[in-house]
């Protein structure tokens, strides 16, 4: 090989090493940087993270809301507050659920805001979107909605004269069951018109012998407040609603609407997911019916005599009607 040749052979080597190097210099560069990024971005979450706290959810119970144009409103003006991650608005329970960032944002805010245009507003209770950490406050889950221990000690029954003592086992099959029957008349877009709700107002008013001011009184006693009362009303009316939807109102026979109409309760409670977290509760429960599983629970219930089955199969407004042509007679 001539001293040429080497010179070239030597020069080549020499080229191909400095773009080894060059090209391993980049590509640490690119590690270096790749990895500054990433610190960046976690030191950064981190950061807001502890700025923003922690994402929790807060339920309000928000009477008058009567069409889709309410869901809009609603979220609209709780989605541009800082914050606020995500809004769930149910016209047929008359409830609205807000998760946000607790140190971005208040539930007492959030309520001011959803007042300020126009609509009824009532604290329900602040839990963990992923319903852990709750179980002195929500005692259940229900389709992965939080059931709350307020929720339990609410009457389904709204007449001074049908409104009885419960129990715990009665309360919870009444209250869930109503729940679960809302959350479908939700998907049918059903709800009570305000109008509809005050009209209700005013017969139970009627049918009983209690002053207005009696009256109020009982509702504080009985609700906590009137617009649970107004709140527990709708719900009355989304859910005979419902029945309507499904002709099952329809039926002339008594004895097959009440089949239909538990067989129709049957089908809506089978496939959901309750589940309950109070320790104290299932154990109430499971002493009173033998089972406190959702799923061997609830067959038992329907042998029992509660609110949710009054309601649904009409001995509710029978005894109204009964309570209300006797006071006519009276007269």
């Amino acid at each position: 090989m001539s001293a040429n040749s080497k010179m070239k052979q030597i020069s080549l080597e020499k080229l191909e090493d400095s773009s080894s190097k060059v090209t391993s210099a980049k590509i640490k560069r690119i590690g270096i940087l790749g990895v500054t990024v990433f610190i960046a971005a976690i030191g950064g979450y981190l950061i807001y993270g502890l700025l923003s706290g922690s994402t929790i959810a807060s339920r309000f119970t928000v009477n008058s809301m009567n069409c889709p144009a309410c869901v809009i409103t609603v979220k609209e003006v709780t989605g541009k507050m800082p914050g606020v991650v995500e809004t769930d608005v149910s016209l047929s329970s008359q409830s609205v659920t807000v998760k946000f960032q607790e140190k971005r944002a208040t539930a007492d805010n959030i309520g001011q805001a959803i007042a300020n245009v126009g609509y009824q507003v009532k604290f329900d209770g602040t839990y963990k979107p992923d319903l852990t950490d709750n179980r002195s406050f929500v005692i259940a889950g229900v389709n992965n909605k939080p059931f709350f221990k307020s929720d339990l000690q609410l009457p389904l029954a709204v007449d001074p004269e049908e409104v009885r003592k419960r129990d715990v086992s009665e309360s919870f099959f009444s209250n869930v069951g109503k729940e679960l029957i809302l959350q479908a008349a939700d998907k049918a877009i059903i709800v009570a018109q305000p109008q509809e709700v005050e009209d209700e107002i005013r017969n139970i008013l009627e049918r009983q012998t209690l002053k207005e001011e009696e009256f109020l009184e009982w509702i504080k006693n009985n609700f906590v407040s009137v617009e649970k009362f107004k709140q527990i009303i709708a719900q009355r009316l989304a859910v005979q609603k419902f029945l309507d939807e499904t002709g099952i109102s329809d039926i002339e026979d008594k004895e097959i609407r009440k089949n239909k109409t538990l067989e129709m309760l049957g089908n809506l409670f089978k496939d959901a997911d309750v589940r309950i977290y109070d320790g104290e509760i299932r154990e109430k429960i499971h002493a009173k019916v033998g089972q406190d599983d959702w799923k061997t629970f609830w067959p038992r219930m329907l042998s029992v005599d509660t609110e949710l089955k009054s309601l649904v199969l009409g001995r509710n407004s029978n005894a109204s009607s009964q309570i209300a042509n006797e006071k006519t007679s009276q007269n």
